[in-house]
């Protein structure tokens, strides 16, 4: 397929039963970039559907192990699916549901650019906290599986910027201010 024409789009059109024809895909000749679903691609690949059908890439068979690899071209995977459902960040091969790897690796919970919780390893430590000075770390179990964790559970321990409270069903046993 070539288009000599200079400075013009390769436009692919689909006719349905007679219908109107409908643009499916496009070469944008000005940017070099493809649009799927877009007649003005934003990106070298920008693919787009209005009903939220999303996008599935799989590389290999139903055998192969990985059904979504993200990296750049000459470096290692920087996001990994297996076909199992193991998802690796920072690995190609996880040895969990969700295995971020890398020297000190974090997960940052909360809004973006608000007070947000970490859960970090460093060195053979976990490490947990908050970038609030404020707030506190609450421990809990019996937490409904479809409830969010501030709703429900029983608080089992809770360190504040003032101390550390360990709570039982009845009474709490220990309090350090």
């Amino acid at each position: 397929l070539r288009n000599s024409t200079s400075n013009q789009d390769i436009i692919f059109l689909v006719n349905d039963d007679g219908a109107a024809n409908t643009e499916v895909m496009r070469i944008d000749a000005s940017t070099n970039r493809l649009g799927i679903g877009t007649d003005a691609p934003d990106y070298k690949l920008d693919i787009y559907d209005a009903t939220g059908n999303g996008l599935r890439i799989k590389a290999g068979d139903q055998i192969a192990d990985v059904a979504l690899s993200v990296g750049s071209a000459g470096t290692a995977d920087k996001f990994v699916i297996q076909s199992g459902g193991n998802v690796g960040i920072g690995t190609s091969a996880p040895d969990a549901l969700l295995h971020v790897s890398a020297t000190s690796p974090h997960i940052d919970i909360g809004p973006q650019g608000g007070n947000r919780g970490k859960i970090g390893y460093h060195s053979n430590d976990v490490i947990i906290g908050s970038t609030s000075s404020t707030g506190n770390i609450i421990f809990k179990n019996n937490i409904s599986s479809t409830d969010a964790p501030q709703t429900s559970g029983d608080v089992k321990m809770t360190i504040a910027d003032v101390g550390l409270t360990i709570h039982s069903d009845t009474y709490n046993i220990l309090n350090l201010q």
